[in-house]
């Protein structure tokens, strides 16, 4: 039970005042988006067909044996990312496969990070495939904005939100496979462009996929990789495209107790400065 004598402490007395005055502020505003209207609430994310310039993918769910091997009760049927150095936007597309209990419960709601100053949330897919059915998720009142706000502790204002979506009725066996884009590139980078991406991970996929297109009509993109990975790149009419892609990969766990600049998995890195300077 708690006791509401405050008497004999001041101290505790100012602390429960503010810790109630502030729960009530949180009420109040989650009762205030509660109540706002869904085309209010999906005015901070648009939803789109995925774009016509990304990787075709075809996702199988079989009998994969890398699923043994899987962590968090999740197996990764497709790891998807692409970049367009035209459009400046990130493209991502995920399938993962709930194999546990453990991981329906860890792994049921998604979340999309970005920070409205200067980036736009697109989404293009949320489905649950069981069997045969395909259970469309993705639908705008269901789906949450709020703010993050983790650096106020260091008097910081961190202006990024995150899209949280909770999936309904999801079962051992079942996979969700779910595509977004992050459109819109920091402006501290003042027309230039630079980038990186890993090229490993901790946890076994069955289908890996990262690709970056640069226009030829741009100035020079330089790409330099660090670790085990093949200079991939190609030329096309339009466009530079580098492009990496395997089949049932095992993950690889990070060593620990490692300097914090060890690069531990094979990664490219993307700039047109044309110094360090």
């Amino acid at each position: 039970m708690f006791n509401c004598d405050l008497s004999a402490n001041p101290f505790r007395f100012n602390f429960v005042n503010r810790w109630i005055a502030s729960l009530f502020l949180f009420c109040s505003v989650a009762l205030i988006f509660a109540d706002a209207p869904a085309s209010v609430r999906s005015r901070e994310f648009l939803i789109e067909p995925i774009p016509d310039w990304t990787t075709p993918a075809k996702i199988e769910e079989k009998n994969n044996s890398l699923e043994k091997k899987a962590t968090d009760g999740v197996f990764t049927l497709l790891f998807n990312i692409e970049i367009n150095g035209a459009t400046r936007e990130r493209f991502v597309h995920i399938a993962q496969k709930y194999i546990s209990t453990a991981g329906v419960e860890a792994n049921s709601r998604l979340l999309f990070t970005f920070d409205p100053a200067y980036e736009q949330l697109v989404l293009h897919k949320i489905v649950i495939h069981r069997g045969d059915q395909i259970l469309d998720q993705l639908e705008p009142e269901r789906i949450r904005v709020i703010q993050q706000e983790k650096e106020l502790d260091r008097l910081i204002y961190n202006g990024a939100k995150t899209a949280l979506l909770f999936l309904e009725d999801v079962r051992v066996g079942d996979w969700v496979e779910f595509a977004y884009t992050i459109r819109g590139r920091n402006p501290i980078e003042a027309g230039h462009f630079s980038d990186a991406l890993s090229l490993g991970q901790s946890f076994p996929i069955q289908t890996e996929n990262y690709r970056l297109l640069w226009p030829r009509t741009n100035q020079t993109l330089w790409a330099q990789i660090a670790g085990n990975a093949p200079q991939n790149r190609r030329v096309t009419d339009h466009f530079l495209e580098y492009a990496w892609h395997w089949e049932n990969r095992p993950g690889v766990e990070p060593e620990d107790f490692v300097p914090s600049s060890t690069i531990q998995y094979a990664t490219v890195h993307f700039s047109d400065y044309k110094t360090w300077e």
